[in-house]
């Protein structure tokens, strides 16, 4: 056989062997796969793996052998592709549901066999409702009996541990499945270490809550079933339901003495065995008193009077029917409150309560419980003269608006993303209830006993978060003094939003954080070079015709922060964080106190430190003459270039370990008297103070920001305004003040993207579950775009253009001359045949 034979059987071996090798490799991974199986996680901050934090809390929880956790996994069958969102944007929901799974499964795999995931698959909608899994509705509807009903979907689950059960209610956004589920778990643990602490609170509510069901359902025992309607037309069909109610109210009338036996044992549960608990738990003075405006009652108590208010006016020879259901329709509200009342209190103890000093002109996210203009006093003096009604019906509405903007704000940033806040009376206790205190940029003093009860708070062990505003500035917005001016009956108002102001806020954060060696600087913090933007009013000009809209410019008081600590988990993850009107924070170490001290947050080298910009003048670099501080973007920009940079600076520190209290040595400040409760003509008693402490450990946090939030409050609107101002036409300017207030925050909306994610962080710090933050930081990827020179943007612009061509042909001659030169190695060893 010539060579050529050998050669070509040699090959063919050759790949025999290869193409066995090959079929045999992959035979044995596929077997491999089987019992061995693995992930790399390849994006940012490992997104799609499961942070060490969940891990160590499911495996704390099931760390016994006999500990065991279900997950009931409520998934409807044939989900739509996406539903409409609470703002109207589109969610996508395909391939939601199996995220979900493979989330828990991820879960599962951690727990060492010690957590089942069951998936409900009968009757699953009512099954998840019975559960509190939250329904939602897509655009398609089904007729049912002759009626449109939009068909109910479910996508939840429920976590059973230890007798106690968190619900996940809507699982639709996948980025943040581990987050819900991690603080579901921390809060299952929370309920079951803690709830032993109210089990006496939790059983007379539930004994208070069986009697109510059991008066409910006598008082309602006679009630026309919707079943047992008849669909009936005319006259006849409208007199029909008052017909029906009459029936209803005879029926009652006759039983009076059964529902009366029924009811009773409402007060009696009240009387005897809830009265000896109120005060101990403001969750369980809810239920018994409800938590409405001051003077108001509600909960139980509230039932209990409405349901002798029915008893009374049922023993009317002939009762009034409208009466009757008045009384009826009350007691169904009352008892839906007071199933969320009990609901709460079931749930107080996996939450960590987070209390909010309020009271001087701070951001303050609660409703007012007393209105600044009485209703009833304005109604009164309303009927004397029809301009006064007009303008006191304007001041009321207005009073209506802010405390429905603040309960949202309470709601939708805390509340509802599980974040339990209480507003704190700083002048008595602070109770070690309460897992954390927050300032939130006061521009008002504090008083002595105020500091006194927050320096106690901390030396006891207690976290506090400050967040300084020294300025409040003022762009695009209205003019009070203008407004005063104008007059509410000037013919020809000329009002517009161009007033701008740099002003002080008169703070005395300095005297509550110098004892304990920080110091926020009454200085303001620009830099040209790391802004954000601020969106402003703009107008264009057309030919003749001036387009008005808004801009967004970059404006150096919104510094732009990327120098972060970065061993510390609140900002560990943060690509960067808009600061607006921030001062520097300095810390100095105090004798006695033993501190472990980060400075969370500096500014880059090109930031400059405004030594109180409201009474100096800003100095060009190399100048001994300044000018006062320009506050329109361009202006202030072309001044912080020409100004000297003083960076670094620090922004933001946080402290723990030992402080020494800043009133060691000294008596504590005189308590104020409490106000006398005109229903109760008692003097109110004083609560059990603490011993005073001259240290203790602590934690302690100060941002030199009030991250953009401005404050509202009822007070703030209707400062120095009453009602007799208001019937003489000075509603003009608590409107005026409001309208700012939305202006400020439409200015700022672009940096609430960062800054809340961040409060958020900071949160979860303060109440000590710092693994949140590190969880939800996951999917906070803030990538802002760089600004760079003209010259560097058509660098780049050269580079993308002709880089990648040029890439390509590099390598091309590259592989060309490889060949060429194994060519010649080929040619030189003679194996030419």
């Amino acid at each position: 056989m010539g060579d050529k034979g050998m050669k070509k059987q040699a090959r063919f071996a050759n790949t025999l062997v290869l193409f066995v090798a090959l079929m045999t490799a992959l035979v044995l991974v596929n077997i491999v796969s089987v019992y061995v199986s693995g992930q790399v996680d390849l994006t940012d901050n490992n997104v799609n793996s499961l942070s060490p934090q969940s891990v160590e809390t499911l495996q704390a929880m099931l760390s016994d052998d006999s500990a065991k956790m279900e997950v009931r996994l409520y998934i409807s069958r044939n989900l739509p592709d996406s539903i409409k969102g609470e703002w109207g944007q589109d969610v996508v929901l395909r391939g939601v549901s199996q995220k979900l799974k493979d989330k828990l499964e991820e879960f599962r795999a951690q727990s060492n066999g010690r957590l089942e995931v069951i998936e409900v698959t009968d009757d699953t909608e009512k099954q998840a409702e019975d559960v509190g899994v939250a329904p939602f509705v897509a655009e398609e509807a089904t007729v049912k009996e002759g009626k449109l009903e939009m068909t109910r979907y479910v996508l939840g689950a429920t976590f059973n541990w230890e007798g106690e059960v968190e619900v996940l209610e809507k699982a639709l956004d996948p980025n943040f499945f581990e987050f819900e589920i991690t603080k579901r778990l921390l809060r299952l643990k929370d309920r079951v270490e803690n709830g032993r602490k109210i089990q006496h609170l939790t059983k007379t509510a539930e004994a208070l809550a069986d009697a109510i069901k059991k008066c409910d359902d006598e008082v309602r025992a006679f009630e026309v079933k919707e079943d047992e309607k008849q669909e009936i037309s005319g006259i006849e069909g409208l007199l029909k339901p008052i017909e029906n109610l009459e029936e209803e109210v005879e029926a009652l009338a006759k039983n009076h003495d059964r529902v009366a036996q029924q009811c009773a044992q409402v007060k009696t549960v009240l009387e005897s065995q809830a009265a000896a608990f109120k005060g101990q738990n403001k969750r369980f003075d809810s239920l018994l008193s409800g938590d409405g405006p001051e003077g108001s009652i509600g909960g139980v108590e509230a039932y209990a009077t409405t349901v002798d208010g029915l008893l009374e006016a049922l023993k009317e020879e002939k009762p009034d029917v409208q009466l009757v259901a008045q009384k009826k329709g009350l007691l169904t509200a009352l008892k839906e409150d007071i199933d969320s009342y009990s609901d709460q209190l079931r749930k107080a103890p996996g939450q960590r309560r987070i209390g909010f000093v309020c009271g001087h002109d701070e951001f303050c996210p609660f409703a007012s419980m007393k209105p600044v203009i009485d209703p009833k006093i304005a109604q009164m003096m309303g009927q004397q003269n029809p301009i006064h009604e007009r303008f006191i019906q304007v001041a009321l509405g207005l009073q209506e608006q802010v405390n429905q903007i603040l309960m949202s704000i309470g709601n939708g940033l805390f509340r509802d993303r599980d974040f339990e806040v209480e507003k704190v009376d700083a002048t008595r206790t602070i109770g070690d209830d309460v897992a954390a205190l927050v300032l939130f940029g006061p521009r008002q003093k504090l008083s002595d006993r105020e500091m006194y009860e927050i320096d106690q708070y901390l030396v006891r062990g207690g976290t506090v978060l400050v967040f300084a505003s020294n300025y409040d500035v003022s762009l695009a917005s209205f003019s009070e003094e203008q407004v005063k001016k104008m007059g509410p009956f000037d013919p020809n108002p000329q009002i517009t939003n161009d007033f701008a102001e740099l002003k002080k806020n008169d703070n005395n954060i300095d005297d509550l954080l110098t004892p304990y060696g920080i110091t926020v600087n009454q200085d303001l913090v620009i830099d040209p070079a790391n802004t954000a933007k601020i969106t402003l009013p703009h107008s264009v000009r057309r030919g003749r015709m001036v387009i008005s809209g808004t801009k967004d410019f970059d404006y150096p008081m919104l510094f732009y922060a990327r120098d972060f600590d970065r061993t510390n988990v609140v900002v560990r993850s943060l690509p960067g964080l808009t600061l607006p009107f921030a001062s520097t924070v300095d810390y100095t170490a105090k004798e006695g106190q033993e501190l472990e001290v980060s400075k969370l947050i500096s500014s880059g080298p090109t930031a400059i430190a405004l030594e109180d910009p409201s009474t100096l003048p800003v100095k060009p670099a190399g100048s001994e003459t300044g000018e006062p501080l320009k506050l329109l973007p361009p202006d202030l920009m072309a001044q912080a270039q020409a100004a000297s940079p003083d960076g670094p600076h620090t922004l933001a520190v946080m402290a723990t370990g030992k402080f020494v209290s800043a009133f060691k040595g000294k008596e504590a400040p005189a308590k104020p008297p409490k106000e006398p409760d005109p229903e109760n003509p008692e003097p109110p008693k004083e609560e059990k103070e603490p011993a005073k402490l001259d240290e203790g450990t602590g934690r302690l946090l100060v941002v030199g920001s009030a991250l953009g939030l401005p404050p509202l409050t009822l007070e703030g609107i209707f400062n120095g305004v009453n009602i007799q101002n208001i019937t003489q036409g000075e509603i003009l300017v608590p409107q005026v003040r409001f309208e700012n207030w939305k202006l400020k925050v439409n200015q700022l909306r672009r940096a609430f993207s960062e800054t809340i994610p961040a409060l958020f962080n900071m949160l979860d710090w303060a109440v000590q579950r710092a693994a949140l933050a590190e969880i939800r930081a996951k999917n906070n990827a803030f990538r802002p775009i760089e600004r760079i020179e003209e010259g560097d943007q058509k660098l780049v612009a050269y580079a993308a253009v002709g880089g990648v061509p040029l890439l390509f042909l590099l390598f091309g001659v590259g592989y060309w001359q490889l060949r060429l030169a194994r060519r010649r190695r080929i040619a030189r060893g003679g194996d030419h045949k």
